[in-house]
Order: C-alpha cells, then sequence, then structure tokens
C-alpha cells in the first residue's frame, strides 16, 4: 500500500501546483474585471460610464461583442485547461467522442473528491505510522 500511495503523491502536487499556476494567472484578470465592474453601472459593457455617453450605439455593440468574445474564449480555456488536468477526461487513444462540458465538470468534481479523499487517506496512514 506505501509504494502505491506514495506513487500518486506527486500527481497530487502536480494537481495543487498547476492549480496554483491556474489561480495565479487569472487572479490578476479577475481582479481587474471586477474593478471595472464596480466603476460600471452596466456589467455588460466593459467601458467606463463616463466616456459611455459619447460612444455611438455601433462602437457600443462592437464593445459588447468583443467583451463577450473574450468571455467565451476565457471559458473555453478553462475547459481546455481541465481537460488536461483531470484523467478522466484524457481523450482516449483513437480519438473517440469530445466529452460535453457538463460532462467535463462532472469529472473535475468527481476527481476532487477522490484527491480529497485520498489525501484524508495518506494523513491518516502517516500519523499511524508516527505512531508506531
Amino acid at each position: 500500500p506505501h509504494s502505491m500511495a506514495q506513487a500518486s503523491l506527486p500527481m497530487e502536487d502536480d494537481m495543487t501546483a498547476a492549480a496554483a499556476d491556474h489561480s495565479h494567472r487569472y487572479s490578476a484578470a479577475a481582479q481587474s474585471s471586477l474593478d471595472n465592474e464596480s466603476a460600471d453601472d452596466d456589467d455588460d459593457d466593459p467601458t467606463p460610464s463616463s466616456s459611455r455617453a459619447a460612444l455611438k450605439p455601433d462602437d457600443r455593440r462592437l464593445a459588447h461583442t468583443v467583451a463577450e468574445q473574450k468571455r467565451r474564449d476565457d471559458i473555453k480555456h478553462g475547459y481546455e485547461e481541465l481537460v488536461k488536468l483531470i484523467p478522466s477526461c484524457q481523450p482516449p487513444a483513437n480519438g473517440g467522442q469530445k466529452l460535453s462540458k457538463a460532462i467535463i465538470l462532472q469529472r473535475s468534481i468527481d476527481y476532487m473528491a477522490h484527491m480529497k479523499k485520498f489525501r484524508q487517506t495518506q494523513e491518516q496512514e502517516l500519523v499511524s505510522l508516527r505512531n508506531e
């Protein structure tokens, strides 16, 4: 049991490091987004409220379209990162069918629950070994 548990620990460390890296990369963007939202009345329009009135309707529509495309790209990138990180989301060798977003999220939740349980088991085993 010790060798299997020992071999799995680096994967957990990799997951933790990858999650920390992902969190770090997006924390600045998220904070910037929150700053913009708190400064503006309209969450869908990234343009500051003082210059919003000066924009023509076509310019506002374009700004909204660009902001929406960025949001979609960020979500897509997030799903791509989950697929890379979660072992059960890895594509099969034969190509297979692409997983739905719902399945990716559910498998991510399942994997995190599994890793949490695994960690608790490892901690219990460590306490047990220290008490011997």
